[in-house]
């Protein structure tokens, strides 16, 4: 018990001291952000410098037929939040940022790039759904191999259940539910839930059961979805901002279709 507390003294320390030497290199510019960044609750998932494409003389569009240019960024992905920036000699200025829930990432959507010594297979096609002026923003991004790839996917892109009656959820964009009747757990891998509790949801089966942890003490298991109510938080705004996107894009790729 001591030697876990310990540890975790010592994981705290080393995020702060970390998130300490970020903070001090990071420029918002005019835009500063209304949270503080040094936040206690706040860590450093990945970071890293990565190439992005862009269409001459169109920095907005990605179209199909079009020289591209590389253009470096570094981006930092936090466990709520994520930072496009560009190098200015040692530090770091922000182009974009948004909630860490507010990103979508596809590695079918890029397109072809003609560019010398890019390997299409090390390219991610990320979209901000809403950045810090309220604007969606795609970027279209080479890694410097398919490890480095397969890393940035890992903790971009949202965990997905292999079960086509499962959806899983992260912790740090799932939905939240309030109970509005009482429920007895019947098995002990079930929850007792009481009209008024706030729980986190992270799993969701298609015939109506629910598994999440309870906010008031973190006790988790199963309970019937038709006890509780889904409450507008983030992660709900969230979801119906990718869910338009997901509409526009497939919109476009079948008007492209038919031309």
């Amino acid at each position: 018990m001591i030697a876990n507390q310990c540890n975790e003294a010592a994981r705290r320390k080393e995020r702060e001291t970390e998130m300490k030497s970020i903070v001090d290199r990071i420029d918002f510019g005019t835009h500063k952000p209304r949270f503080n960044l040094m936040s206690e609750g706040r860590w450093l998932i990945k970071e890293g410098r990565v190439t992005q494409l862009l269409t001459r003389g169109d920095d907005g569009k990605l179209t199909f037929g079009k020289k591209f240019i590389k253009k470096p960024l570094y981006i930092f992905l936090f466990n709520d939040l994520f930072i496009v920036s560009k190098i200015t000699d040692d530090n770091f200025t922000v182009m974009h940022y948004c909630p860490r829930n507010m990103i979508e990432v596809n590695v079918d959507m890029a397109p072809n790039v003609p560019v010398k010594d890019t390997n299409n297979s090390h390219q991610i096609f990320l979209t901000i759904l809403e950045n810090q002026y309220e604007k969606l923003v795609e970027i279209l991004f080479s890694s410097d191999s398919s490890t480095d790839k397969e890393r940035w996917l890992n903790v971009l892109a949202p965990a997905k259940s292999e079960n086509p009656d499962e959806t899983l959820y992260e912790r740090w964009d799932c939905p939240q539910v309030t109970v509005i009747y009482d429920y007895s757990s019947r098995q002990p891998d079930e929850l007792n839930i009481t009209k008024g509790d706030i729980i986190h949801v992270v799993r969701k089966m298609s015939d109506g059961w629910y598994f999440g942890d309870r906010l008031r003490d973190g006790e988790c298991g199963w309970f019937p979805a038709n006890h509780v109510k889904e409450i507008v938080n983030p992660h709900v705004r969230a979801r119906n901002l990718r869910q338009r996107y997901r509409l526009l894009a497939f919109t476009q790729n079948y008007v492209n279709s038919k031309q």
